[in-house]
């Protein structure tokens, strides 16, 4: 027979009852029904708010056209060609520092320079393609302020419209990628000189 003594509730002091339930809790935090953890994971801790400061900050896009005079031995210099073989302008290379305007005519506003080089590189007679790459270089006061666009491609002279494309920049065109559209102006054959068409887009940075 059980004595009346044994069933009674065994009373514990507060004090050892709030010390087992803080061990328990303290050893076995996912136990306790309820009691939210509120832990994260290192990839959680280290995930950058969607909106954070408010914004999202988005690419901005810029367009831009100027016009390329480049003229063979004023602007642009030959630096290098084949030896013996005057059938084919295969690695004809030239250097140019060739005028940037806003317009067409050679009296129009400079905005720059395209510094860099064009080198023939096919052997299609009569249908040149050259691997142009350069710098230009924008020096217009208060807008570019020394800013650079790097561009290169390949430039198939005999299309009416051809692409390369936009590899870089500095200052305001930092980190630019894009592409521009080339179209021939004027192109006078006994000399070699002409004006070319820059129309240029490009992915630009949020602004800081």
């Amino acid at each position: 027979m059980v004595s009346p003594i044994s069933i009674l509730p065994v009373r514990w002091p507060l004090a050892t009852t709030m010390l087992a339930l803080l061990i328990l809790v303290a050893c076995h935090p996912d136990v306790a029904e309820g009691v939210e953890t509120n832990r994260r994971t290192p990839a959680e801790t280290r995930r950058p708010s969607a909106a954070a400061n408010g914004r999202i900050r988005k690419k901005r896009t810029e367009s831009m056209v100027f016009y390329m005079h480049d003229i063979p031995g004023a602007t642009a210099a030959v630096v290098a060609q084949q030896k013996g073989n005057q059938s084919s302008t295969l690695g004809l290379t030239f250097v140019f520092d060739d005028k940037l305007t806003e317009g067409p005519h050679p009296d129009s506003t400079e905005i720059g320079r395209g510094q860099g080089m064009y080198t023939v590189a096919s052997l299609g007679n009569g249908l040149p393609a050259l691997f142009l790459t350069f710098t230009a270089v924008m020096h217009r006061p208060s807008l570019y302020d020394g800013s650079t666009i790097c561009l290169q491609g390949s430039d198939r002279t005999f299309l009416k419209e051809r692409e390369i494309a936009i590899v870089g920049g500095t200052g305001r065109f930092r980190l630019a990628r894009g592409y521009a559209i080339l179209s021939t102006i004027t192109f006078k054959a006994s000399t070699g000189a002409a004006i070319i068409k820059f129309n240029l887009t490009m992915t630009l940075p949020p602004h800081p």
